[in-house]
């Protein structure tokens, strides 16, 4: 089975802290993919969810299936999002999606799901992305 790279934008998890988004229940039960974040992540979503969710969330971050990465993304890959355009952390996190070959990004940020198409990853909202898995 080919495991697939998943980067999950912050609000995902935000989201399903706040109310267990069934969604997000059912991405979790695909067993055939990793789930990435950079530390930025991880800082957001702790800034955004509920103090009794903090727990919740540093036991899902020891899942093997979940990998946080602290690595530095080379300069070349930022400077290559910001003139496409994006806006200051989302050119962060399409360089992490691209350094670390991810498949796709999963977001329900509006201005990533109307960007450009990008050439390394798709970035899908995690309805979308769940009808693929169908």
């Amino acid at each position: 089975m080919v495991e697939l790279k998943l980067v999950l934008d912050s609000n995902e998890y935000v989201f399903y802290f706040g109310n267990k988004s069934s969604d997000m229940l059912k991405l979790l039960d695909y067993k055939a993919i990793k789930f990435l974040l950079t530390d930025l992540i991880v800082q957001e979503v702790l800034r955004n969810i509920r103090k009794e969710s903090i727990k919740d969330f540093f036991n899902m971050l020891k899942n093997p299936r979940f990998e946080v990465i602290t690595e530095q993304i080379p300069n070349d890959l930022i400077e290559k999002y910001k003139k496409l355009g994006l806006k200051k952390g989302d050119i962060a996190l399409a360089a992490f999606c691209e350094r670390i070959n991810a498949n796709y990004l999963i977001t329900e940020n509006r201005h990533f799901l109307k960007s450009r198409k990008f050439d390394k990853f798709r970035v899908l909202n995690l309805k979308g992305f769940l009808r693929r898995l169908e």
